[in-house]
């Protein structure tokens, strides 16, 4: 059996951000809950993974209903309209027998930022074949730049007899 388990799928878009250049008490579990902590609040932790912030909590789902604690947002340039467009995309099709790929999941799986695709399983198992994948960034409104030099990159490793 080979079991592929995609360790790291990244999309990176370079911001400028304020540093604010101390030691932090930050939780974990308290990035991205909707609750502005501002010892989550930094670089490090990536503003409490956008909850200081009401433009980017909002398009999110959180334990905590944005903004209940007040907003701090230190981002120092607000995400461009165009980047709300932009989807990370994930297509699959088996190549032989096709109860090895996808475990019911859509063959186009989309997110924009700071949302998942949902769950995908390749369980190729030694049968013909196997799962053929892709994935794509789809940024419709995109200046060039963007366009010209993001990249998608991953990296997995065979999980069983690979």
């Amino acid at each position: 059996m080979i079991k592929l388990t995609f360790v790291a799928i990244a999309l990176v878009v370079a911001s400028v951000y304020i540093d604010l250049g101390h030691a932090s008490q930050c939780s974990v579990n308290a990035i991205g809950d909707g609750w502005c902590d501002s010892d989550c609040n930094n670089r490090e932790h990536k503003f409490d993974g956008g909850d200081c912030c009401e433009d980017i909590c909002t398009s999110q789902v959180r334990m905590w209903p944005c903004g209940v604690n007040g907003y701090d947002c230190l981002l120092t340039e607000p995400i461009p309209a165009w980047f709300n467009n932009t989807q990370f995309c994930y297509k699959w099709w088996p190549d032989g027998n096709g109860g090895q790929c996808g475990g019911g999941a859509p063959r186009d799986l989309c997110a924009f930022a700071g949302q998942r695709t949902p769950y995908y399983r390749d369980d190729t198992d030694g049968r013909g074949g196997g799962c053929r994948m892709q994935w794509r960034i789809y940024s419709p409104y995109a200046p060039s730049w963007f366009r010209d030099s993001v990249q998608v990159c991953y990296r997995w490793y065979a999980d069983g007899n690979g």
